[in-house]
C-alpha cells in the first residue's frame, strides 16, 4: 500500500497521475514507478493490469476499476472509433 500516491483530478488520465508520481517519487526509470504502482506491466494509456494499481490504493480510494476505465483511460474512445469505422475490417478480423 502507497500513500504517496497524489489525487486524480475528474479529468485526468492514468497517464498522467503516473507522470505525476514519477516526478514526485524521483526514480530514475519507468519500469521502478510501474513496480511500485502494482506491477510492471501496467499500461496507462489502455486499460492493461489496472486491478493490481487499484488494489494497491486499498482504503485510500474507494472507486473501482470500471469507474477507471470509463473516467481515466482511453478505453472509451477505443470503442467508438472500432465501432465507427468498423476496425474489425482493416486488420481482417
Amino acid at each position: 500500500m502507497n500513500s504517496f500516491i497524489p489525487n486524480i483530478q475528474e479529468d485526468e488520465l492514468l497517464f498522467s497521475l503516473f507522470a505525476r508520481y514519477h516526478e514526485r517519487s524521483l526514480n530514475k526509470n519507468e519500469k521502478t514507478t510501474l513496480t511500485e504502482l502494482g506491477s510492471p506491466k501496467i499500461n496507462p494509456l489502455l486499460p492493461n493490469n489496472i486491478q493490481s494499481f487499484i488494489e494497491m490504493l486499498g482504503p485510500f480510494d474507494t472507486r473501482d476499476e470500471e469507474y477507471y476505465l470509463k473516467y481515466h483511460t482511453l478505453l472509451f474512445i477505443i470503442v467508438i472509433f472500432s465501432l465507427l469505422f468498423n476496425i474489425n475490417t482493416y486488420y481482417n478480423i
